[in-house]
Parts: structure tokens; sequence; C-alpha cells
């Protein structure tokens, strides 16, 4: 769909509500605050390609931020855990043997247009016909016709 409202920058609205979504506050306190309803909200969505757009790369960003931050104090985590694993800790050799590494929430991959197109053609295609798609053939040497 074309975006019908062209625009060169976001109003101050929509980078509060930008701003604000990423300092945690929830999505109705922030219409509240900025006298909006979802109608306003959603029609930013769909018709502005430019708050659309914003609004994406600030969430990629901000889950970027958290991401590398955990990793930096994971490292810096893993350091003092070596120094009192070196220096004979029982309950820091004990954490050091059940540390596990952990799959973040956010991958990228997961959410490629590509990887999009194909979820929203296999859930049409689900919806239209739910049933199993195995196809029981007659045996192995026999033709399935």
């Amino acid at each position: 769909m074309k975006s019908e409202q062209k625009s060169k920058d976001l109003t101050e609205i929509q980078v509060n509500f930008i701003s604000q979504l990423l300092e945690g506050v929830q999505i109705i306190d922030i219409m509240k605050d900025l006298k909006l309803n979802s109608n306003i909200v959603c029609g930013w969505l769909v018709k502005n390609s430019l708050f659309s757009s914003s609004l994406n790369s600030s969430i990629y960003l901000r889950e970027q931020s958290v991401f590398i931050k955990s990793i930096n104090l994971r490292s810096i985590t893993l350091d003092k855990l070596k120094e009192k694993v070196s220096a004979g800790d029982i309950k820091a050799i004990e954490l050091a043997l059940a540390n596990q590494e952990l799959e973040p929430d956010f991958i990228i991959d997961r959410v490629s247009s590509k990887h999009l197109e194909k979820r929203i053609e296999q859930e049409i295609l689900y919806r239209l016909d739910p049933r199993p798609k195995k196809i029981d053939w007659p045996g192995d040497n026999e033709a399935p016709f």
C-alpha cells in the first residue's frame, strides 16, 4: 500500500510518542498523555511510512542496544567469576559450571521481509485449508495415482 501522506519530518507528537514508547511507557498512557486515539496511531502506522520506519528503526536500535549491553555485562561478570574461580571460591565454581549461553529473544533474521512474506503466505494457506497436508501413498513401490 502506498503512503497517502508524504512527510519530510515527524511531528512533535509523533517524536514524543516514539520516545515515550522506547522509555517503556504503556501505549494507553502515551495516548492519554498526548491526547491521541487508536485511530490516529493506526493511521500513522498505515499511512505515514516515515513514522512506521522511524518506529521500527527505533525499536530495532533499542533491542540491539540492550543486547550489546547484556553482552558487555556478561563479559564483565565472567571476568569477575574467573577471578573468584581462580581464588578457589566454591560457589563461584558451581555458578561457572551452571552457566549457559542463551539465545536472544530478538533475532533480526526472524523479522526479515522475505521471512515475514513466507510466514504470511503459510498462514493464509493454512487459514484457507487447515487440514493436515500429509499425503498417504498406497505403498513404497506403487504409483500414487
